[in-house]
């Protein structure tokens, strides 16, 4: 059995692939730069250079925009072109070629046939505008990124820890914590001096709430030791009778009664 060359799929398939290759890496370089801003740049100078140097034939009527300017729209057209490379290749210089673009396009109004017909002038406007907007687009994030970003939002949320401290002081539960309100919120709406002597309270009832929990904590130690020893007490009197009940204590002999003889 023979098969058609033809009808091979094999070849159109490599095709494909190859060009969806070529359109991703072209996707990827486009990226990367101010791909439209260049190319409406070097668009602009096409006919600004174009229009001096022909002839347009308009139904039997010639019309020669050759003056003067020739040599102005040469100039004005191919720095377009220049500026529109330099976008696409060195894009670190986007910033002063979009500015430039925008002058040239500018200046052919009056020196190059009015901007080459209104044509180049609006081509060039856009492409400086796009140049000076464009930003590269950000790197990716690395895991050292990521946890200096997440313990940035920690910060910002309790920027001077006193959830940790008022927690281990024992102080979240206290009823005027919500009078009080977070640090940061306090901040925000009270002045300088009130605010340092809103900090000052803070750091008193914080001592205070120290001070408490340690007495908190030597009290219940010293219940317990006072628990233990009346327990230990206890069990030794239980002991004690228990040893007594089981044995009783000797009695003393009967004495012989001397009766008379």
């Amino acid at each position: 059995m023979f098969l058609d060359p033809m009808s091979d799929p094999r070849p159109a398939r490599r095709t494909t692939t190859a060009v969806a290759a070529l359109w991703r890496k072209f996707r990827t370089w486009r990226s990367e730069r101010p791909f439209w801003a260049g190319a409406f740049t070097m668009t602009a100078g096409l006919p600004i250079i174009y229009f001096p140097y022909t002839d347009l034939d308009l139904q039997g009527i010639v019309l020669a925009l050759s003056t003067t300017s020739g040599a102005g729209s040469l100039i004005i057209g191919v720095l377009l072109i220049v500026l529109g490379l330099t976008l696409w290749f060195q894009q670190q210089h986007r910033v002063f070629a979009g500015i430039a673009a925008l002058l040239l396009s500018l200046t052919s109004f009056p020196l190059a046939n009015f901007g080459g017909l209104f044509l180049g002038l609006t081509c060039g406007l856009v492409g400086g505008s796009l140049a000076c907007a464009w930003m590269p687009a950000p790197d990716p994030p690395t895991a050292e990124q990521d946890r200096q970003d997440l313990e940035d939002r920690e910060n910002r949320q309790d920027p001077d820890g006193w959830a940790s401290l008022e927690q281990w002081a024992g102080l979240e539960d206290r009823p005027d914590r919500d009078e009080r309100g977070e640090p940061g919120e306090r901040e925000g709406k009270e002045g300088p001096g009130e605010q340092g002597e809103q900090e000052g309270k803070d750091e008193q009832e914080w001592k205070e709430g120290v001070e408490e929990r340690e007495n908190r904590d030597s009290r219940g130690e010293r219940e317990d030791r006072e628990g233990r020893d009346a327990r230990a007490d206890l069990e030794e009197t239980v002991e004690l009778e228990r040893i007594s009940a089981a044995d009783p204590p000797p009695t003393a002999p009967a004495q012989p009664h001397d009766g008379p003889h």
